[in-house]
């Protein structure tokens, strides 16, 4: 029999039970920060958020983006330009 590793939050099931992702999708990136397509992705491009690519989708660094919006305020809080 194959011994059982002692790793908590190491699993995807341990992850959901513990609470959001560190990673994110660029459409729940949107919801997140109540941005458009073209917005997430000019971040994205920009470095201003943390991403890789894996495969076709792109995921985004949760911590990167509350860092991003702490500091520079929600995307309402902007002036038109």
């Amino acid at each position: 029999m194959r011994p059982q590793s002692d790793c908590s939050g190491c699993t995807d099931q341990n992850q959901a039970a513990s609470g959001p992702s560190e990673w994110m999708t660029v459409a729940e990136m949107q919801e997140y920060m109540h941005a458009g397509r073209t917005k997430a992705y000019e971040l994205i491009k920009a470095g201003e958020v943390r991403s890789y690519r894996l495969g076709r989708r792109i995921l985004v660094n949760r911590l990167s983006l509350d860092r991003y919006i702490k500091a520079n305020g929600t995307l309402g809080d902007q002036p038109n330009k």
